[in-house]
């Protein structure tokens, strides 16, 4: 019994919870016929993106469950979900930045590690702080990631398909069932 008080009061239930919560109401707006307003959605999204800037950037509120950063993710979410409600057009740059996320997440520390290990010979590393050292950063990050993306990752992801093609055919939304549980 006191694994279930445990669980249903974890910062991190009540938070999936309120998720759902948001959810259940954005999907309720997206399938409805109301009209949607979309400069009150920007409205909105001006309103919550503004406010997540000063909490981040203040450290108001920081800390774990409701009343700190989940109180921040609200925000931010409903910000995001009103500016999702005006139907924006895709940018393909952040939607080319989404395809080599996971080969960045890859790559990023091997860029850092380079430049922090020789600091010496890239003079430019230690005389930069704060944004330009980012940027730098950022640059050499996603200029690694691009060829390890189209070089690794994605003969990798091909060859994963002819694989479980092979191995399952026809029938492999089925992987996960095994012939014992047809008994």
């Amino acid at each position: 019994m006191m694994v279930i008080g445990y669980t249903l009061g974890s910062p991190m239930m009540l938070l999936f919870v309120c998720g759902m919560w948001i959810h259940s109401i954005y999907d309720a707006i997206r399938n409805s016929n109301i009209a949607i307003n979309k400069n009150l959605c920007l409205y909105v999204f001006f309103v919550c993106g503004s406010l997540y800037t000063v909490l981040f950037l203040s450290g108001y509120k920081s800390g774990i469950g409701l009343s700190g950063y989940g109180f921040w993710a609200i925000i931010l979410i409903t910000g995001c979900l009103a500016y999702e409600l005006t139907s924006p057009t895709i940018n393909k740059t952040l939607l080319f930045l989404g395809e080599i996320s996971y080969s960045l997440y890859l790559t990023h520390v091997i860029a850092i590690g380079i430049f922090d290990n020789n600091s010496s010979i890239l003079t430019i590393y230690p005389e930069s702080l704060g944004v330009p050292r980012f940027l730098l950063l950022l640059s050499v990050s996603i200029a690694f990631a691009i060829p390890v993306y189209y070089f690794v990752e994605k003969p990798s992801i091909a060859i994963g398909k002819k694989i479980v093609s092979r191995l399952y055919g026809k029938h492999r939304d089925t992987i996960y069932t095994s012939s014992t549980t047809h008994q």
